[in-house]
């Protein structure tokens, strides 16, 4: 109470309210650190509060909820240099904007969460840099930084892991650059010359790394539409129903069985024919009534062998020697022979008989 001030009516001041300096009222006892409020509306009026100011730090306690005046920013802001706003959620608890409910889908942890409620708005965070820089989100424990997502300048998106599991730093995994194109293992995304999927160290398929549901290209008619081995060698599809190896030097296509025991075949079904191009032929396209010369060959002491109806008809040994298993037709027409020309004899062998054909000019 005041009573006894000097300014109060009945103390040891003047005996006129007219003379009084203030009319303000007190509880019995408050507690110390706390803030004085008023209690009603006279203005004349104090009581104790939960909210308490420390003395030397300045901490304010008690205080539920912060709320600003109307049409005010509500501004947390940390004096000095390099201080730091800190939200220190108990247990369990969360931060929640837009929300007083946290952990939406999981329990048991430390959340961040943002909620729109109405209508079919999102909820954004947004990571803006400075000039020429970007946004990040990193992942980790107490000790070691996991991964990352961080913008680039030039609008690139880039994903980042830590190679050896332990320390801070990161190393680029992947990357979306800003025209769309993907790079793995690489950051040529992007780059000039660098195409829609870029994968260093190779794409493999199997158990451990596959593409589901198959791989489809576009329906190019050119190298670029394809598949491209370094810098000279070409697969894809050069019209419908024709698959196209181009090469700008010269290659050869192998198909091998690496088990040791099994066969590797080229197998045509439902018919059809096999064109080769000759060494130093013009180019092009290889296909029927095309001037190309046609070689069947093979590389290593082994007869060359053709089959019709999986049964052996004729077999070409490493001597040159042929070897028909069935009948042998042959014909030849001569438009034209040399008066001048010696006698000439052939020598055929057919099924273990040597026969000689001798053929004089026209002369004789």
């Amino acid at each position: 109470m005041l009573s006894n001030h000097p300014n109060c009516l009945g103390g040891n001041g003047p005996s006129a309210s007219s003379d009084l300096i203030g009319d303000v009222d007190g509880p019995a006892s408050a507690t110390d650190n706390a803030v004085a409020r008023f209690d009603g509306t006279t203005g004349k009026l104090i009581q104790n509060s939960v909210v308490t100011i420390a003395d030397t730090t300045g901490a304010i306690a008690g205080a539920s909820s912060l709320t600003s005046p109307a049409a005010t920013n509500l501004t947390l802001a940390a004096g000095g240099t390099n201080q730091n706003v800190v939200l220190t959620p108990s247990g369990t608890g969360g931060v929640g904007i837009g929300t007083t409910t946290t952990g939406f889908y999981t329990s048991g942890y430390k959340y961040l969460s943002m909620s729109q409620s109405t209508g079919n708005g999102y909820a954004i965070i947004e990571l803006v840099g400075g000039a020429g820089g970007g946004g990040e989100v990193d992942f980790g424990n107490q000790t070691v930084r996991h991964g990352g997502i961080y913008s680039l300048d030039g609008s690139h998106l880039v994903f980042a892991t830590n190679n050896g599991n332990t320390g801070t730093a990161l190393s680029e995994r992947m990357r979306i650059a800003s025209t769309g194109t993907v790079s793995i293992a690489s950051s040529t995304a992007g780059s000039a010359g660098a195409g829609a999927l870029v994968v260093t160290g190779g794409l493999a398929t199997g158990a451990a790394s596959y593409l589901g549901g198959g791989l489809t290209f576009a329906a190019a008619t050119t190298s670029a539409g394809g598949i491209t081995f370094g810098s000279d060698l070409n697969l894809f599809r050069s019209s419908a129903g024709v698959f196209r190896i181009s090469s700008t030097s010269n290659y050869s296509t192998e198909i091998i069985n690496t088990s040791g025991t099994g066969a590797a075949s080229v197998v045509f079904t439902n018919g059809g024919s096999f064109y080769v191009g000759s060494d130093n032929s013009s180019g092009g396209a290889l296909g029927g009534g095309t001037a190309y010369a046609g070689v069947i060959a093979t590389g290593t002491a082994v007869p060359l062998i053709f089959r019709t109806n999986s049964t052996t008809a004729l077999t070409i040994s490493t001597a040159q020697a042929a070897t028909f298993a069935g009948a042998v037709a042959i014909a030849n027409t001569v438009s034209s022979v040399s008066p001048t020309s010696p006698n000439r004899t052939i020598t055929m062998v057919v099924g273990g008989v040597t026969l000689y054909i001798a053929a004089k000019t026209t002369n004789d």
